[in-house]
């Protein structure tokens, strides 16, 4: 996993849930979070609502930066999720940034059968410059 931290050589806590939906393995995430931002982290805290306790903190949390790509499950990744290797899932790199522009979390999530939907409002604007 890629440091996307300002700070190099800094303790990161880094933790891996795996998410179970109607009784299904569906979601591997590996979490990183800068330990001078939480000092207080524990294990329960960490199987809970992260961005709950972000807000707890007295950090105020601006928006989310996420990547989408598409990939093969590997073996370990199989392991966890009760399933094949190879199989087609979904890449989700996220980034939290807060108010102030710093970066509070890193994850990478690996979800099977991933499907999502945007609302867009039209944007006569960026119609207009497409069009030329």
């Amino acid at each position: 996993m890629k440091n996307v931290f300002d700070m190099k050589n800094a303790f990161m806590w880094e933790f891996t849930r795996v998410r179970i939906v109607d009784y299904q393995k569906v979601q591997i995430e590996t979490t990183q979070l800068p330990h001078s931002y939480f000092p207080e982290l524990t294990e329960e805290i960490a199987a809970g609502s992260v961005h709950e306790y972000v807000q707890q903190c007295g950090y105020d949390i601006s928006h989310f930066i996420t990547t989408y790509s598409a990939v093969n499950v590997t073996k370990e990744q199989a392991h966890l999720l009760n399933c094949k290797k190879g199989i087609a899932a979904m890449k989700i790199m996220n980034r939290g940034i807060l108010n102030d522009g710093r970066v509070f979390e890193y994850s990478e999530l690996i979800n099977l059968d991933y499907a999502v939907s945007y609302f867009t409002p039209f944007n006569r604007f960026k119609h207009q410059f497409r069009k030329k």
